[in-house]
């Protein structure tokens, strides 16, 4: 079981999750720094469905590395997208025009997810208003 912090505890009362959603959360941000790429892909998804918006700041840490992995880094992206946070806005407009992923196999899906991660944060922001 994962100790629960103030952070979690207020999050299970401003989103009345149950205490097991939380700790699931809570593990999820946990395997995603460490853990088979597999497992870090299942968290990823996990906590875009979620929409566990703590989770961005992690999120945007894998989407700018660039020894991480092409496939979580665009998991990543397209995570960002489902959530929302316009503070990934610069990251992913950064990514999504570079030029050095050209030079690898898989570097289009990831200028893709980050480009469609960027219209899904402005049609999200666009439909709060």
């Amino acid at each position: 079981k994962v100790p629960r912090t103030k952070v979690q505890k207020r999050i299970a009362r401003s989103n009345r999750v149950s205490n097991k959603q939380v700790n699931r959360l809570a593990r999820a941000r946990a395997r995603l720094t460490n853990g088979k790429i597999n497992e870090r892909n299942a968290a990823i998804s996990l906590l875009a469905e979620a929409k566990d918006r703590s989770s961005v700041p992690l999120l945007m840490r894998i989407l700018e590395n660039p020894r991480e992995d092409y496939y979580l880094r665009a998991a990543s992206a397209r995570a960002l997208g489902r959530l929302g946070d316009t503070r990934a806005i610069s990251l992913l407009e950064k990514l999504g025009g570079m030029k050095q992923a050209q030079e690898r196999e898989s570097g289009w899906e990831l200028r893709s997810a980050c480009k469609f991660a960027i219209e899904d944060i402005k049609l999200l922001k666009k439909s709060r208003k």
